[in-house]
C-alpha cells in the first residue's frame, strides 16, 4: 500500500507540473506534440488536436513534448524556439508555479478542514479549536520521568482519576501533591494505559519531569484559511 500510494502522489505532483507547461505553451501559442502519464513505451494514446494524449507504462511521472523545444521548426510561429526568451522562460518556469499554487491549495485545505496544532496565544482570534489534548512534549535527559513508561506525543487524561483537559490542570495537581506517588492515565497510539509515576519536588516545585503543550485540531475561516496556506508554503520553500 506505502508503495502504491507514493507511485499515485508522486504522479500527482509530477502531473501538476507538467500540466503548468502544457496550459502555459498552449497559451503562449505553441504546439504541445504529447502529454504522457508516465514513461514509456505507450501503453495507449489518442490525438486530439495536435496533442497525443498517452498513457506509458513506466509509472514514476509523466511529460509535456512541445514543438520545437529541441530547436528544430525554428520558422514555425507555433514553435517553442520561435518565441521569444521572455516566453518560453515562462513556460519553462509554469511547472514549477503549478507546484506552489498546489502546495497554497493543500495547505489552504488543511487550514481549512482542520489540522492537529499546538496550541498558543499568538494564534489568530479566527481559530476553531476542537479535540484538545495535553500532550508530553519532552522528556529532559536529567527527569526522573525517564524512569517511567511515558513518551513524548503521549496524551494525559487523568492523574489519579482527576481529569486533565488544559496544562494547568496537572500544575494545579501536582502543586497540592509534593512527594506523592500518582497513576497518570495516559493514551498512545489509541492505547490508553496506566502509569505509575511521582511528584517530585526540584527548586520548591513540585512535579513529575516532563514538559506539557495543549494541542487541538484547530480550522479557520475560509479566506483566513487559504492565506495561512500562502504563508506556510512560503515559509517551507524558504526553509528547503
Amino acid at each position: 500500500m506505502s508503495i502504491i500510494l507514493f507511485i499515485f502522489i508522486l504522479s500527482f505532483l509530477v502531473y501538476i507540473h507538467e500540466f503548468g507547461h502544457f496550459y502555459a505553451a498552449r497559451r503562449q501559442g505553441v504546439a504541445v506534440e504529447e502529454f504522457g502519464f508516465g514513461f514509456p513505451p505507450r501503453i495507449f494514446g489518442k490525438k486530439v488536436g495536435p496533442t497525443t494524449y498517452s498513457i506509458n507504462w513506466i509509472p514514476f511521472g509523466g511529460f509535456v513534448r512541445l514543438k520545437g523545444e529541441d530547436g528544430t521548426h525554428e520558422g514555425d510561429t507555433d514553435s517553442f524556439i520561435h518565441k521569444s526568451i521572455p516566453r518560453r522562460a515562462l513556460i519553462l518556469a509554469a511547472g514549477v508555479l503549478m507546484n506552489f499554487f498546489l502546495a497554497m491549495l493543500l495547505f489552504g485545505i488543511g487550514f481549512a478542514t482542520g489540522t492537529p496544532s499546538a496550541l498558543h496565544e499568538d494564534m489568530p482570534a479566527s481559530a476553531r479549536v476542537r479535540d484538545v489534548q495535553v500532550r508530553i512534549a519532552e522528556i529532559p535527559k536529567d527527569s526522573p520521568a525517564n524512569a517511567y513508561d511515558l513518551k513524548t506525543g503521549d496524551s494525559i487524561l487523568d492523574i489519579n482519576d482527576t481529569p486533565i483537559a488544559v496544562v494547568q490542570d496537572l500544575t494545579t495537581f501536582t502543586a497540592a501533591h509534593p512527594n506523592a506517588d500518582v497513576v497518570l492515565t495516559i493514551k498512545r497510539n489509541g492505547t490508553v494505559m496506566d502509569v505509575p509515576a511521582r511528584v517530585s519536588v526540584n527548586n520548591n516545585e513540585a512535579q513529575i519531569g516532563i514538559a506539557l503543550v495543549e494541542t487541538g485540531i484547530v480550522s479557520y475561516p475560509l479566506l483566513t484559511a487559504f492565506g495561512l496556506g500562502v504563508q506556510q508554503t512560503l515559509q517551507y520553500s524558504w526553509v528547503i
